[in-house]
């Protein structure tokens, strides 16, 4: 069962509302260069880095052409091709940097969050937002 107690995005949770989400989510435990998804996949789950850091890229063939973003324990990663309202491939790929711990949502969390904790709903969204602008001024659209 995964633990929400370390995360801040979660901090607003009743306990009975944080033993809800997890019997809805999973840990997964990723090693280092572990590719969690590729970029052009079906997006089915977003996840939350509960330890170690994972990088967002974009690949060339085998290689890695250009790092989007780090993302650190706390941090959700995964979820911008879910929050359109549509199911969309993602945009990016994601590797492990390091022995790392994610939770994952499936895709179906979304209207549970909806509907049951829109205030970390909304939040996601900032997220979302605030990426989608820095990808927009780094030319990474």
């Amino acid at each position: 069962m995964a633990s929400f107690d370390s995360i801040p995005l979660f901090s607003t949770l009743s306990p009975q509302a944080r033993q809800f989400l997890a019997s809805m989510t999973q840990e997964r435990i990723l090693e280092p260069e572990q590719v969690l998804f590729h970029e052009g996949e079906e997006a089915n789950a977003f996840y939350v880095v509960v330890s170690g850091s994972l990088s967002v890229f974009h690949p060339c063939g085998d290689t890695i052409c250009k790092i989007v973003n780090m993302v650190r324990p706390g941090e959700p990663v995964g979820e911008m091709a879910l929050f359109s309202g549509q199911k969309e491939r993602r945009n990016a790929s994601v590797k492990a940097e390091e022995k790392s711990v994610v939770i994952v949502f499936p895709d179906f969390t979304i209207s549970m969050l909806r509907e049951k904790e829109p205030a970390i709903l909304e939040s996601l969204q900032q997220i979302i937002q605030t990426r989608r602008e820095m990808n927009t001024e780094k030319g990474d659209v």
